[in-house]
């Protein structure tokens, strides 16, 4: 090989090396609280490209490409090097939500890939006047029945203690029957091991789409005093099943779940998955150590969708923490054109 060749070769070499070794993502936000704008009111995104390899110093030289979408229709987009922040000034003239996504640019014009290499951001105007979509007519008599037809079941609950390396906490797994033909909800459950009668709030962990086991921290458990905490299987699977157990759920038994039976009311995945979820809370009410007072729901994505609806239908709930959460406005945009979030088919 020439000298030529030889330099170019390392130079390309050096290149990849450099591109690898960034850690790119941004930073940004709006120039007031992003749910507190009034319809009309300019609204100003400034968004900062940074490297977190070089202790998230501003990157510069790299070409960023914007677009902004909303809830009023309209769409705009724009290209801006990352020497200096991004401003990005636009307006909704009606109770809604703005969006925009940056992107920066590999040496090909190619947006970098990776969840951490785009800036996704939102603000909303007059958000409290959101027109919402009228529940169907029925919504009460559907759930108030099925829920009252699975609490006149009594329930067989399954408690088995299971190995925890932090010896303060009690770990169990649960299994407690619904309905006649229906599986059981399952999931683990833990509580401080010196834990007294009526002293402790609940907390319900709602795992995310997807498989595998969903372990209790245990020193969630013993914070603050500590917790009844109770994490709640996705389909109702074995807590503690071995990898291949879980990986044959998620490619056979349970292949594209919550898209079974979409039209039916009552045999979909979600309707299952909440009535399991619901269950499982009941159950975690019997405990002795529960103060009769707390009782704290929270998960994201789909796990999100499940802890809303705890929250929807167990009046004990006293609070409920749901991030980028499912179902968040299934009909916005079919029904009012407004932006689409990642959800399933509306019906």
């Amino acid at each position: 090989m020439s000298i030529k060749k030889t330099i170019i070769a390392v130079a390309l070499v050096a290149a990849a090396f450099a591109l690898k070794a960034e850690s790119l993502t941004f930073t940004g936000g709006t120039d007031k609280d992003h749910l507190l704008y009034k319809a009309g009111e300019e609204i100003v995104f400034n968004v900062t490209l940074i490297d977190k390899d070089k202790k998230n110093a501003p990157v510069k030289g790299r070409k960023l490409v914007w677009e902004r979408t909303g809830d009023d229709g309209e769409k705009a987009n724009g290209e801006a090097m990352s020497d200096e922040p991004l401003i990005v000034k636009t307006k909704i003239d009606i109770p809604g939500f703005v969006r925009v996504i940056v992107n920066v640019l590999d040496e090909n014009g190619k947006k970098v890939p990776g969840p951490f290499a785009q800036f996704d951001g939102n603000a909303g105007a007059d958000v409290m006047e959101i027109q919402p979509s009228p529940r169907p007519e029925n919504f009460d008599e559907v759930w108030d029945t099925a829920i009252a037809r699975m609490k006149s079941v009594p329930m067989k609950v399954r408690l088995e203690r299971i190995h925890c390396p932090n010896p303060a906490v009690m770990m169990s797994e649960f299994s407690v029957t619904l309905t006649p033909g229906e599986g059981p909800a399952t999931g683990r459950v833990a509580w401080p091991v010196d834990a007294k009668d009526g002293t402790l709030p609940i907390r319900v962990e709602t795992p995310g789409y997807g498989y595998g086991r969903n372990p209790i921290n245990p020193a969630s458990v013993l914070d603050k005093g500590g917790n009844i905490i109770i994490a709640i299987t996705r389909y109702g699977e074995d807590p503690l099943g071995s990898d291949e157990y879980h990986m044959n759920l998620w490619t056979n038994a349970c292949f594209a779940f919550c898209w079974h039976n979409m039209t039916s009311t009552n045999a979909n995945d979600q309707f299952r998955m909440v009535m399991r979820d619901l269950r499982a809370l009941q159950f975690a009410k019997t405990l002795p150590q529960w103060d009769h007072k707390t009782i704290k729901v929270g998960g994201g994505s789909m796990g999100g969708y499940r802890s809303i609806a705890l929250a929807a239908f167990d009046p004990d709930v006293t609070s409920c923490s749901a991030h980028f959460s499912w179902m968040a406005d299934l009909a916005g945009n079919t029904k009012y054109g407004r932006i689409a979030g990642w959800l399933p088919r509306w019906t």
